[in-house]
């Protein structure tokens, strides 16, 4: 049996029914991550199904948190979300456009890390190790220093290059969240005025908070790789010695490669 207070499995639900591809999502998590607590958040306006809410416990935000992706930046980046888990060590996210294979989530609490989703792989290839290493250094200027391109932007796909993760499967450790959400406002309320893809929460937790200091334990993608993965599916699974990962983001766009690894655990998409 699970540490109850170890992690709770938190679900974002938006909207009901949910699709399809959401109910198998769900249907899983509870299989698998039974001996955990497991909390819906939700619109204040939302009603639950008995289905959905059987074997959970939900909290309700203000509606305006599920309006779309700014909404739900604003929510994961609020002390007044962490603070409704601060007697959980950690909180799981799991979209529902993730998915679980094992039940591999006290595994992963007992590594003490404060944040890991899936890595961000690095979509060239170099075939020496020198243009490996040049590109590596590149991609750490452009994190350190925020390097600004043209358009106005940042140089987000080479400050994310084999970076850890993605917000959508992720384990976050509650009080240091918590904190960061009160002692970095100024920097949170910045992002939250971009309103761009360029700034979402992730980004923030990832790149954004170890920029100049590190504030938070982020594993390196070699080790994060088997946690979740999202994107580079067949490099991915070749970084992770060709085993299945604790669970994946994004797999509804990726049908033809996770379909076999589905029939197996019992379902077809």
């Amino acid at each position: 049996m699970a540490n109850q207070k170890q992690c709770a499995v938190v679900i974002p639900i938006y909207k009901i029914p949910l699709s399809n591809f959401e109910k198998i999502a769900f249907e899983q998590c509870l299989k698998v991550l039974k001996d955990f607590t497991i909390v819906i958040i939700k619109p204040t306006d939302l009603n639950l199904p008995d289905y959905l809410s059987e074997n959970t416990s939900s909290i309700s935000f203000k509606n305006d948190y599920f309006k779309g992706i700014h909404g739900y930046n604003s929510l994961m980046l609020s002390e007044e979300f962490y603070a409704q888990f601060l007697n959980f060590n950690y909180i799981l996210i799991h979209q529902l456009d993730a998915f679980v294979f094992s039940n591999k989530l006290d595994f992963w609490c007992s590594k003490n890390y404060d944040y890991i989703g899936a890595p961000w792989l690095r979509e060239r290839q170099f075939k020496s190790k020198y243009k490996y290493y040049k590109e590596e250094l590149k991609s750490f200027y452009h994190r350190r220093y925020n390097v600004i391109e043209k358009n106005g932007m940042p140089a987000l796909d080479k400050q994310m290059a084999n970076q850890v993760g993605n917000g959508g499967l992720s384990l976050r450790k509650t009080k240091a969240f918590h904190e960061i959400c009160i002692t970095q406002k100024e920097k949170i309320k910045y992002y939250l005025e971009k309103q761009n893809a360029y700034f979402n929460e992730d980004i923030f937790f990832s790149i954004e908070i170890n920029r100049k200091k590190k504030l938070l334990k982020i594993p390196k993608y070699q080790e994060a790789i088997d946690f979740a993965f999202e994107t580079q599916l067949e490099k991915a699974l070749t970084l992770n010695h060709n085993q299945l990962p604790f669970g994946c983001h994004a797999w509804e766009k990726h049908l033809d490669f996770w379909r076999p690894y589905f029939e197996d655990v019992g379902y077809t998409i």
